[in-house]
Parts: C-alpha cells; structure tokens; sequence
C-alpha cells in the first residue's frame, strides 16, 4: 500500500505540460525553380494540403519557388548546406545527385509516354537505392513532358540552323555533351533562371524546353516556331534528404508515401495533358509548329547514339545503357 502512494503522489506532482506534450510541428523546406503559378505548382498544392489534413497541421512542406532558392545547381548547393530539406528537380538536378538518372533523357531514346513508363518502372527500384545511397529520399517521379526546340526562325533539316545561337542549360553535363552532335550551332550557356531575359534581349536564336515550360517561364514571345518531334523526355522528382525524412515519426513517412502513391501519379497524367494543351495554346501566341525532315531526324538519332557512347562512365555505367535499350527494344517487340 505504501508503494501505491508514493507512486501516486509521484504521478501528481509531474506538471500537467510534462503530462500531455503537444506533437510538435515540423517543417521541411523544398526549393524549386518552377513558377509560383503553374500547372507544376498547382498540382504539388494539392500534395501538400493532404500532408497537412493527414498530420492535422503538424508536419508541413514550404516551397521556395520561381529560383528564389536559385537555380538547381545552387539548389543542390543549398541542399548540402542543410539550407533546403528537400527539392523539386528536373533530370539536370536529379543527375547532379544521381549521375545515372540521366540515361532516361538521352535524346530521340523514347517515343511515346508508354515507353517511358515501362522503362522508368524497370529501372526505378535502383535508381531508388542510389538516392538513398547518397544521402536522399526519392519520394516520387514528376514530369517535365517531352522537350522541343523553340526557335526564333524556321528550320526543318540541319543545314538551316547553321550558325544558330542554341541555348544550353550552364553546368548541365548531358546539354553540354549534345553540343558534339550539333557542330554546326553555336551553344549560349547561361542559367536556366535567366533564360527569359537573354532570349528576349535576342542573344539566343534556340532553346529546348517543356511546352507547359514554355508558357509557364513565359518564354512564348521570343520564339515563333516549335520543332517536332520532341528531341528529349523531360524527367522530373521530389527528393527529401535522407537524414531529414529518417528523423520523422513513422507515422508521418507514411503520409509522404500514401501522398506520394496517390497524388504524384496524378500529376504525371495531368501535366502530360496539359503538355498537349500547351502545343495548342502556343497556336494562340503565334507559334507555329514545323516538322523536321525525315531524314533529319534519322540523322540525328545516328549522330545522338553515339553521344550515349560518349557519356559512358561520366553520367551512367555500361551495364545501365545496356539495361535501358534492351528494356526499351523487349517492350517494343512484346507491343507489338
């Protein structure tokens, strides 16, 4: 009977907020050079209402949007210097991290959406290790759509853009790399934030982008034509650093994955739409659409296959370009 006292004079004299701590309220910090207002951005708001619904408010996700946080190199600096939890990177970004994620932006590689897809799905599960293996979380793939050339003046075979200024994403390995197969242009390297001003100053004559980029960035009055085909895939994800997403409660990591299955799946369908809708709205900016001869385009796919040589053992491994294209060529031969 004594000890039952002591136990409950012991239990009365803790303090009342001893007692019943309040969950503490954690933020993560995610930079993005995506605008404030696009679709992207649209559509990662609906991801975060959820987190914030499922963990009543506790855990909460602030996005440093439009390069506020700089562009993504500056990004991934800011990453490393614990200034930014996490990030919402394109393939350049993502490849700064994970060298190897680049292969799925090799150019002329996919043709459709479907290829993509199964390509990705194949070889996510690795991809997913690297991350964690250099320090991040993987919460999930986002897409950029297929990427275009835009330019200032019209071209449908490589002796027309002799001598034509491209724009090249600064520091990009893989832009800088595609630079061989086009000698006859003359590459404009400069960050990806300030790509608006250069082109509207006309010190650019091309650049590659998103369609749904292209609107979003604002970039439609200084272009005149979109080229098809596509020349690249865009690839896209959500990354957490891996020591903060550790140190959340289980119960919160499952909210990020559960928000994650349901909502990243979604964006992926909706920007490819909007991707389509893009093409046809830049109709309405006076952007025409030009097709490349077909011998153009068989031209650069030659010239393309030999810079996913080139790249071996600086982006990617051997075993990986090879896992890539023999997946790519079984999942059309079982298509069709």
């Amino acid at each position: 009977m004594r000890y039952f006292w002591v136990l409950l004079i012991s239990l009365i004299s803790i303090p009342v907020n001893a007692q019943i701590q309040p969950l503490k309220v954690i933020t993560i910090r995610i930079g993005t050079i995506v605008p404030e207002r696009s679709s992207w951005m649209n559509q990662i708001y609906r991801f975060n209402e959820f987190i914030k619904k499922e963990t009543k408010g506790n855990l909460k996700f602030i996005w440093y949007t439009s390069g506020v946080a700089g562009d993504e190199p500056e990004i991934i600096e800011k990453l490393k210097r614990n200034e930014l939890d996490g990030a919402g990177l394109s393939g350049m970004g993502l490849g700064r991290i994970v060298p190897d994620v680049r292969v799925l932006e090799l150019p002329f590689l996919f043709n459709d959406y479907e290829e993509v897809d199964y390509v990705r799905s194949k070889i996510s599960p690795l991809l997913s290790k690297i991350f964690n293996s250099k320090g991040y979380e993987l919460i999930g793939w986002v897409d950029q759509g297929f990427v275009y050339f835009f330019s200032k003046e019209e071209f449908r075979d490589i002796s027309q853009i002799k001598g034509k200024r491209v724009w090249i994403w600064k520091e990009d390995p893989l832009a800088e790399a595609l630079t061989d197969g086009f000698p006859e242009v003359t590459p404009y390297f400069e960050k990806v934030t300030v790509l608006k001003k250069i082109l509207d100053e006309g010190m650019v004559d091309v650049i590659y982008f998103p369609p749904i980029g292209v609107i979003s960035f604002q970039l439609y009055y200084g272009v005149k034509y979109v080229i098809t085909p596509p020349i690249t895939y865009g690839l896209g994800a959500f990354v957490i650093k891996k020591d903060v997403f550790d140190s959340l409660p289980d119960e919160y990591k499952e909210v990020i994955r559960k928000g994650a299955d349901e909502f990243f799946p979604q964006f992926v369908r909706e920007v490819r739409r909007e991707t389509e809708e893009s093409i046809s709205a830049l109709n309405k900016f006076g952007i025409k659409k030009v097709t490349l001869n077909e011998s153009t385009v068989s031209e650069l796919r030659n010239r393309m296959r030999k810079v996913y040589d080139s790249l071996i053992g600086k982006l990617y491994p051997q075993y990986l370009l090879t896992q890539v294209l023999s997946t790519l060529a079984q999942f059309r031969v079982e298509r069709k």
